[in-house]
């Protein structure tokens, strides 16, 4: 996802709906959201509608992949979305807004925004990666890059891990990833969206 004109490819077609509850777990110096609604993306082009569902669902705000899949353009190609930041505060819950980061390949800018919206707001970021490098994902690397969108919804700062949820079905669910390997796979371009409090 080119998140700043962000381009919808992901990485292969058929993965499945599924909704569920994610955590809670709290350490001493990190924290993991309990997702209120967890999910996978309903097709191989929607991780973004996928993620931006997982991340208003948090505000209290449901809406279906399907909808946003349509506000974004992508409802049955793989589409350009340019900037989504319109759509995504017109849903958002009173007092949130959205914001992009691309400068969150620096892993402190990554950490400030994890301690921002995870730890002080109990809130998860969308993540712009490239698919192909997350070692869940290693059947794809050497195919070039594979522009995906996920959910960080967990951070600790003694291990300087992250917690993320997988939209693509065929490996998705829950992953830890060090911080510093996290920012190495974002795309440079687009980082991450994460929420404002406005």
């Amino acid at each position: 996802m080119n998140m700043g004109a962000v381009v919808a490819r992901t990485l292969i077609a058929g993965a499945v709906m599924a909704t569920s509850t994610v955590g809670p777990a709290h350490a001493a110096t990190g924290v993991t959201l309990q997702l209120q609604a967890a999910q996978y993306q309903q097709h191989s082009w929607w991780c973004v509608s996928a993620s931006a569902a997982i991340a208003l669902a948090q505000e209290g705000v449901n809406v279906e992949q399907s909808t946003l899949a349509a506000d974004f353009h992508t409802v049955d190609h793989v589409g350009v979305y340019g900037d989504i930041r319109p759509q995504l505060d017109a849903l958002a819950a009173p007092g949130y807004r959205f914001e992009y980061r691309p400068d969150t390949t620096s892993p402190l800018r990554l950490q400030s925004v994890l301690e921002y919206d995870v730890v002080t707001l109990r809130q998860p970021v969308m993540v712009a990666v490239d698919g192909a490098k997350l070692s869940w994902n290693s059947a794809y690397a050497g195919h070039g890059p594979q522009w995906h969108v996920e959910v960080a919804y967990g951070y600790d700062e003694s291990t300087q891990t992250v917690t993320l949820w997988e939209v693509w079905g065929p490996t998705g669910g829950t992953h830890t990833i060090p911080l510093d390997q996290l920012a190495a796979d974002l795309n440079p371009s687009a980082g991450v969206i994460e929420v404002i409090r406005s």
